[in-house]
């Protein structure tokens, strides 16, 4: 962590870039998962929880995942994102537990392809 003096010669160097890993990072609480796939650092938390290996993704108060997290499993798989559309985006299928409606919806339109992240673009 940077000192005041230290930040105010930065500042006088007009060097504000230099600052390390934490000074940047500190305020971003949350990893989200966003549409292509790839995790990213929020200030907001996500608003559903998934499965990363499953590729499921579902509300945060799901009965079925949560059984899964107290049994001690699940959570080093876990992700999370702001939206639906971020869930859909990566890959990601409606739980049929927590989302009935929109799993069947999922279902009856057949599983949508990945999106593909920039370095498979190349």
């Amino acid at each position: 962590m940077l000192t005041k003096k230290q930040r105010a010669e930065l500042s006088d160097n007009h060097e504000d870039e230099v600052l390390d890993w934490y000074e940047r990072t500190k305020y971003y609480r949350y990893t989200l998962i966003g549409f292509d796939g790839q995790p990213y650092l929020s200030l907001t938390k996500g608003t559903l929880g998934g499965h990363r290996k499953l590729k499921i993704y579902g509300r945060l108060d799901c009965p079925s995942a949560l059984r899964f997290i107290a049994k001690g499993q699940y959570v080093q798989h876990r992700v999370f994102f702001a939206n639906e559309e971020d869930a859909l985006g990566a890959g990601y299928r409606p739980c049929a537990k927590c989302l009935p409606e929109k799993y069947k919806e999922w279902k009856s339109c057949g599983p949508k392809p990945r999106a593909k992240s920039a370095a498979n673009q190349r």
